[in-house]
């Protein structure tokens, strides 16, 4: 059974606090799949990373694919959608997050070293600022 990933990043824009994502999906030869970018709004970074990997499960949902790896360089917002009890655990975002997972259940959400989710994620994520 092939393995997919899908890597997922924030990027906010300084000089007016936007926040914008960016994702990729790979199948296990690392062949470009789909992805997605999109400004996110103004909103903390937490928030901001929750966004993102709602958008990585429709990533996956769009693209129909199984045995599923969502990929994210927070830890915090890894944490807070993997564990029952944690300070998010009454999110909105979170509880989407976690019934879109336990509906599907061959996806999950690990971390990865932010030096390893780049470069084209966070490119991604940054290019959104060009096209408004």
């Amino acid at each position: 059974m092939d393995l997919f990933k899908v890597n997922i990043d924030g990027a906010i824009e300084r000089h007016n606090s936007y926040d914008a994502c960016g994702g990729l999906a790979r199948g296990s030869t690392k062949r470009w799949l789909g992805e997605f970018i999109q400004f996110v709004g103004h909103c903390n970074s937490l928030e901001a990373d929750l966004c993102v990997v709602v958008q990585g499960i429709l990533l996956v949902r769009r693209l129909n694919l199984k045995n599923v790896i969502i990929e994210s360089d927070s830890l915090e917002t890894v944490a807070s959608v993997s564990t029952s009890n944690d300070l998010w655990g009454g999110s909105p975002l979170v509880w989407k997050i976690r019934k879109l997972v336990k509906d599907r259940m061959d996806i999950s959400v690990k971390h990865i070293r932010r030096k390893a989710n780049q470069p084209p994620v966070d490119w991604l994520a940054k290019k959104r600022f060009q096209y408004p």
